[in-house]
């Protein structure tokens, strides 16, 4: 029975310093070392290899500037997502069911970083702007925020859509147009006809037109 007693007694303390130090837990504290956290390790890999790929150029200037591109953006996304999750690990309470999420940010930030660089220039050159923005960082800055480039193309995307409707609804507009002109004529016609000939051949010529107009509606 003391057994028993001295197992209650430290599975009540155990439950009592779970509520204490909640939200941690025996995982994210695991977690919560980079030694132990192989998606932690992958990202400070990922960042270095970045930083290379970034400064490789300035060695070897024949490398076409994609090379720096992607360094650029790989270093935004590698900064954004070691940037959040430092704040978790400070407080040992990184959970490892979000090590996914982290891997997939990466990859989008390498993403829009990469289409930010390549094409971002041509977006923003109309654009009055206090400071000249280099393909470079604009890589950087679209590595660290995905979102931002991702609501850049929705804009573009909506834009092209509404030239697309747009455009085919004037044509439309413009067959409307057409048949309207070309019935208003037609109708011209035959009442410049109907006007035609003495009084009573006038009237029955008016009605007869009348007739022909009701049965068409």
């Amino acid at each position: 029975m003391s057994g028993h007693g001295e197992l209650n007694r430290a599975l009540k303390v155990h439950s009592e310093l779970c509520r204490l130090i909640r939200p941690v837990t025996p995982e994210s504290i695991r977690a919560s070392r980079v030694k132990d956290n192989l998606t932690l390790q992958g990202l400070i890999l990922a960042g270095l290899i970045s930083f290379v790929l970034f400064v490789l150029p300035l060695a070897t200037p024949n490398l076409p500037q994609f090379v720096q591109i992607l360094g650029a953006a790989g270093l935004g996304s590698t900064f954004h997502a070691l940037y959040t999750a430092n704040k978790y690990l400070h407080r040992s309470t990184f959970n490892p069911k979000y090590n996914q999420k982290y891997i997939i940010n990466f990859a989008l930030g390498l993403f829009a970083g990469s289409i930010l660089g390549m094409f971002g220039t041509d977006l923003l050159a109309k654009q009055q702007t206090s400071f000249f923005l280099t393909p470079s960082l604009l890589a950087l800055v679209g590595g660290f925020s995905a979102e931002a480039v991702a609501q850049i193309l929705q804009r573009i995307a909506d834009t092209l859509v509404t030239m697309v409707k747009g455009s085919s609804r004037d044509k439309n507009q413009v067959k409307t147009d057409k048949a309207i002109t070309r019935a208003n004529g037609h109708l011209a016609s035959k009442l410049h006809q109907a006007l035609e000939g003495d009084e009573q051949q006038v009237r029955q010529n008016v009605e007869k037109l009348l007739k022909e107009l009701l049965n068409q509606r």
